[in-house]
């Protein structure tokens, strides 16, 4: 925030931006930090999912492609957080194969970026030397190496657990702060769930314009919910596709009380909760081979 101010003023920032990495399980909050970061510094947010890159020179979309559309939409940012998620996906498997290491190829492409270099394409250069990358990942293959009140942690934490996971000692040099967020306890979840933009809200209005009825969840119903998305661990997002699927009795319920309000209590949901578990069960990794079942 301070350098920004400072070039804001036509000013010299006055240190390079702490590049930094939010590590943590699926819905935890990583992505939604970043974009109350962005509107609490009032700069843009350059989304990149790391899965989408190539390198620089290969058919696809690069990082130098993608800083260009976002300067010519946000005229030149001087300064910008560029969000990178899923950065986890560009760890190095070891494989000496170029088609099998991109993402080393990629973390080496960032480095020069990393260090505020200018990114060219196309003929113009773009200044990005008080762009703040932060990168997000769960890597969630870190079994238990932390211990945090009796519970083991599966998220990095260290540089050495980013180096260990693959990632080159010289990328990870760039990266000063790794920032680890924990799971969601339930009292964060039925906060998150209470919320006026969470997906419960978006379905209580979609009932009042389209059906003119009104939504009660009781408060044990609000405890299911929480408790579920916990419990198959995916966090926030989950309550998407759990709500797709508990909400579709009330549909036809709702079209023959309109200007009514249906309640909603906890033995309502359990079964459709129930049902989503099982769609969803756990499928073996490594199956038997072709034909044992025969």
């Amino acid at each position: 925030m301070c350098n920004k101010l400072l070039v804001d003023k036509k000013l010299a920032a006055a240190s390079k931006p702490s590049h930094c990495v939010l590590t943590g399980p699926t819905g935890c909050g990583k992505s939604e930090s970043l974009k109350r970061l962005g509107e609490f510094l009032k700069v843009p947010v350059l989304h990149i999912n790391a899965c989408s890159l190539t390198s620089e020179g290969y058919k696809g979309f690069n990082f130098s492609e993608a800083v260009a559309n976002f300067c010519a939409l946000n005229k030149n940012p001087k300064s910008a957080i560029v969000a990178i998620d899923e950065i986890d996906k560009l760890a190095s498997n070891g494989a000496e194969e170029d088609d099998k290491n991109f993402g080393l190829a990629i973390q080496q492409v960032l480095l020069s970026y990393l260090d505020g270099n200018p990114v060219c394409k196309d003929k113009e250069s773009y200044n990005i030397k008080n762009w703040w990358f932060i990168f997000t990942g769960a890597f969630s293959k870190i079994k238990g190496l932390h211990y945090e009140n009796g519970q083991r942690e599966t998220t990095a934490r260290t540089h050495n657990d980013l180096i260990g996971y693959g990632f080159a000692p010289e990328f990870v040099g760039r990266l000063p702060s790794i920032i680890s967020f924990s799971g969601h306890t339930l009292d964060t979840m039925l906060g998150v769930i209470k919320r006026e933009d969470c997906p419960l809200s978006q379905v209580k209005s979609e009932f009042k314009q389209f059906y003119n009825v009104n939504l009660n969840f009781q408060s044990n119903a609000l405890r299911a919910l929480a408790e579920f998305c916990i419990k198959i661990n995916l966090g926030v997002r989950s309550l998407h596709s759990i709500l797709n699927v508990a909400m579709q009795p009330f549909y036809s319920a709702a079209l023959g009380i309109p200007g009514g309000e249906i309640n909603i209590d906890a033995d309502d949901i359990l079964p459709a909760l129930e049902k989503f578990k099982k769609d969803n069960r756990h499928v073996e990794k490594n199956p038997p081979p072709f034909g044992m079942y025969l």
